[in-house]
């Protein structure tokens, strides 16, 4: 199990709290209100080491945020671009498609990778792992359909699932 580096920052400041305060507030009591110089020096670098880990990690947190949303921006501006070239026969229009979608996926995974987000990475591979798995089995289906790539079409457009209900009407076709 991985402990997150913020847990460890507030474990660190709650043993402060509770450990430092009350020999504080004690030698402040029995010295008539002044520190020794010992305690002093070792409160204010425990002060110092906390405030210190506490900005590194607010810093990181920015420089993670402001990439999510650079990402982001980037991600929806492609998005929004519309493709202006017109294919003249649809099965490359199709292909063309495809091959964008794995791309994306591919990309978001390793952006994911470059962030240190292992399991989005995961989720990202295995999305273009089942986009390239239905594409085969519908290459597949072309090759053994006496009717090619209409019988792709019919497929595709009736969005069947991998059941027997599947399996029937590949075999009819």
């Amino acid at each position: 199990m991985q402990i997150h580096p913020l847990g460890v920052l507030w474990r660190r400041l709650a043993l402060f709290c509770v450990f430092s305060v009350p020999v504080f507030m004690g030698s402040e009591q029995e010295a008539g209100g002044s520190l020794s110089p010992e305690l002093a020096v070792v409160l204010d670098a425990q002060k110092n080491a906390i405030l210190t880990a506490v900005n590194a990690q607010i810093q990181g947190l920015q420089t993670n945020l402001l990439q999510v949303h650079s990402d982001l921006a980037v991600q929806i501006a492609s998005d929004l671009q519309p493709d202006t070239y017109v294919f003249k026969k649809k099965g490359n229009e199709q292909q063309f498609s495809f091959n964008r979608k794995v791309a994306k996926t591919s990309g978001t995974a390793l952006k994911a990778l470059e962030s240190g987000n292992i399991p989005k990475a995961k989720e990202e591979l295995n999305k273009g792992i089942s986009l390239i798995n239905s594409r085969q089995k519908i290459i597949k289906l072309a090759d053994k359909s006496e009717f090619g790539w209409a019988t792709v079409q019919e497929y595709v457009s009736d969005e069947l699932a991998d059941d027997e209900a599947d399996f029937s009407k590949i075999k009819k076709s």
